[in-house]
């Protein structure tokens, strides 16, 4: 027994929003339900890379979740950066909990060296929108970006992503 949820596995098999709203509407308490590994629903839908939008309901439902430290004390952040998710989720996952760029997991990881790590042996990082993330994500870390409750970047003006870039590869 996994004591995974129907809702758990949609969010770990990437159903779309509509199904997952609908085992929401059905029984909401599942989204602060863990697994027999720790994980929350929003921990199997970053993992997975669900679109934003779920994501954004599974916060939507239990915003404390992106607090909340799976078995290896991963949050949904770290497995943002391990995933190089979109910009939109890792603001998504910061607005909930500003604080996840600086915890680090089991292993001593901040999600911004996960996120490096998972660049590494990969292409040169792009103005795309897993470099934004990480960006993103090197800028929290810093205290540079602040992201507003609603999951959207509040003062983007203070973080030249750029200059984020050029931290990132002056540190290598």
């Amino acid at each position: 027994n996994t004591g995974m949820l129907p809702l758990h596995w949609a969010a770990a098999r990437r159903a779309p929003l509509p199904t997952v709203g609908a085992l929401l509407r059905a029984h909401r308490p599942a989204a602060s339900v863990s697994d027999k590994l720790g994980m929350l629903p929003l921990h199997h839908a970053v993992a997975n890379g669900a679109p934003v939008e779920v994501i954004s309901a599974l916060l939507s439902a239990h915003g404390d979740g992106a607090a909340l430290a799976d078995r290896d004390g991963r949050l949904p952040l770290h497995y943002a950066a391990a995933r190089k998710a979109s910009a939109d989720v890792v603001a998504a996952l910061l607005g909930a909990h500003p604080d996840a760029a600086n915890v680090a997991d089991g292993a001593g990881m901040l999600p911004g060296s996960l996120a490096s790590a998972s660049n590494a042996g990969s292409a040169p990082l792009r103005g795309d929108a897993a470099s934004e993330a990480f960006a993103l994500l090197q800028a929290a870390q810093d205290g540079g970006a602040k992201v507003d409750g609603g999951g959207t970047i509040a003062d983007a003006t203070e973080v030249r992503f750029d200059d984020a870039l050029g931290c990132y590869y002056n540190s290598r």
